[in-house]
C-alpha cells in the first residue's frame, strides 16, 4: 500500500527554485563538515554500499556497525560471499535479526559471482534486479557509489520534505520522489543523498527536532509555523501483542533446537521449538501438546518465567517451558541435540538466546 501525506497547497506551488538552491547550498556545506564517520563512506565500493543499505533496512546505524564490519571481515568481496554456505552467512548476521536479508544477499552474490565474475553492476536496472533491493536500495547504491543522479527517499527524507513543505493533508509517495529528484544537484548526487539522509537522522528528528542547528532552517516552512515538531501529523501504530510458547528439552546435558521449517519458526537457521498462542492461558496445554507431538510422550510441561521481547511493531511475551522428565526419543527430522554453550552459538535469534538464559537461570 502507498504511503500518503497530508498537504496544503497545490504541488505546483511546492518546489520554490531560490529555495530549493539555498537549501542544496546549506545542506551540501553542512554535511561535508558534520557528517559521520562511518565505515562505508570511507571507502563506499558498490560492495560495502550494498552490504550497509541492507543491514541498515529497519536497523539503526549503531545497531549495525559491529556487525557491518564482523560482516565484512569474513565476507570482503562478493565472491567470498558468493562461495559461503547459508548457515554461514546467517551465523555472521546473527543478532541483527530479519534474515531474509541476509538470504537474499547471499542469493543476489551468487547471481553475482558466475554472470559478472564478481563484480557489482552499474546499472540501475540491473541492480534493482537483484533479490532484496527496491527502488530505494538501488538509488542508494548507484547514487553513493557511482554518483549517479538517483533520487532516494526512505523515512528520514519524507520527514525532512514534510517538514521544508509544511505538508499538511494526503498525498501520493511519488511526490516525494518527485520532489527528490528536482533537489538532486546531477555531480552531487552521492553527498546530496547522503546529505539529505544523515539531516533526518541527527537534526530533523521526528521528536524535538534540532532546529537551532539546522543548516536549513532559513527556508523551513514547518520552522516558520512556530512548531515544526508538529509536523508530520503523528498517526500512532499500535503495537500488536503476541504470546510465543518456547520449549527448553534437555537430555543429558544437551538442549534440543529445531530448524527454520518447523512450523511458527521464528525465522533463523536454528532456534527452539516454539509455537504461537491464541493467548496466555494456553500455554501450559499447548506446551503439553507439543511436547507430545515432538517426543511422542505425555509429559508435564514445567512452567519457567515469562519475559518480553520487542519486535518492530510486536510485543511479544515468551512462555517458555521444560519438562519433568528427559525426553528419550524425538519425532520426525529438523531437531539436533547440542550442548548448551553450543546451542547458543548455533541459535541466531536473540530471542531464544534469552529463552535458553532464563532457562539455564531457572535450572531448566
Amino acid at each position: 500500500m502507498k504511503r500518503l501525506y497530508f498537504r496544503e497547497t497545490p504541488p505546483a506551488e511546492y518546489l520554490d527554485p531560490r529555495r530549493a538552491s539555498a537549501f542544496r547550498r546549506r545542506l551540501l556545506r553542512w554535511y561535508l563538515d558534520n557528517r559521520r564517520v562511518l565505515p562505508w563512506r570511507d571507502t563506499p565500493t558498490p560492495y560495502r554500499v550494498w552490504i550497509s543499505e541492507i543491514m541498515l533496512q529497519q536497523t539503526q546505524v549503531g545497531t549495525v556497525l559491529p556487525y557491518y564490519d564482523r560482516f565484512l571481515q569474513r565476507f570482503p568481496d562478493i565472491p567470498s560471499l558468493a562461495r559461503a554456505s547459508e548457515s554461514d552467512v546467517l551465523q555472521r548476521w546473527a543478532g541483527l535479526g530479519y534474515y531474509g536479508r541476509a538470504r537474499r544477499l547471499h542469493q543476489a552474490a551468487r547471481i553475482l559471482w558466475p554472470a559478472r565474475q564478481g563484480k557489482f553492476p552499474e546499472e540501475y536496472e540491473a541492480v534493482l534486479a537483484l533479490p532484496g533491493i527496491g527502488p530505494y536500495t538501488a538509488g542508494a547504491i548507484c547514487s553513493i557509489a557511482y554518483n549517479q543522479p538517483r533520487p532516494v527517499v526512505d523515512g528520514n527524507i519524507r520527514r525532512v520534505l514534510v517538514r521544508l513543505l509544511r505538508i499538511g493533508g494526503k498525498v501520493r509517495e511519488g511526490f516525494f520522489w518527485d520532489q527528490m529528484t528536482a533537489l538532486l544537484p546531477p555531480n552531487q548526487a552521492s553527498s546530496f543523498n547522503q546529505a539529505m539522509m544523515e539531516l533526518g537522522a541527527m537534526v530533523c528528528t521526528p521528536h524535538r527536532p534540532q532546529c537551532g542547528s539546522c543548516p536549513v532552517a532559513r527556508v523551513c516552512r514547518a520552522l516558520e509555523s512556530g512548531n515544526p515538531s508538529r509536523v508530520p501529523v503523528k498517526h500512532p501504530r499500535g503495537s500488536r501483542p503476541v504470546h510465543l510458547l518456547v520449549l527448553l528439552l534437555e537430555k543429558e546435558g544437551r538442549v534440543l533446537l529445531a530448524s527454520s521449517g518447523k512450523p511458527g519458526f521464528i525465522p533463523g537457521a536454528w532456534g527452539l521449538p516454539c509455537r504461537v498462542l491464541a493467548d496466555a492461558a494456553s500455554a501450559e496445554s499447548e506446551a503439553a501438546r507439543l511436547i507430545r507431538e515432538i517426543t511422542g510422550r505425555a509429559v508435564s510441561p514445567v512452567p519457567l518465567p515469562p519475559f518480553r521481547h520487542a519486535i518492530t511493531h510486536r510485543r511479544i511475551t515468551v512462555h517458555p517451558f521444560g519438562s519433568t522428565a528427559e525426553p528419550t526419543t524425538v519425532q520426525g527430522g529438523g531437531y539436533q541435540w547440542v550442548n548448551r554453550k553450543r546451542g547458543k552459538d548455533r541459535v541466531l535469534s536473540s530471542l531464544f538466546r534469552k529463552a535458553l538464559e532464563a532457562g539455564a537461570g531457572a535450572g531448566a
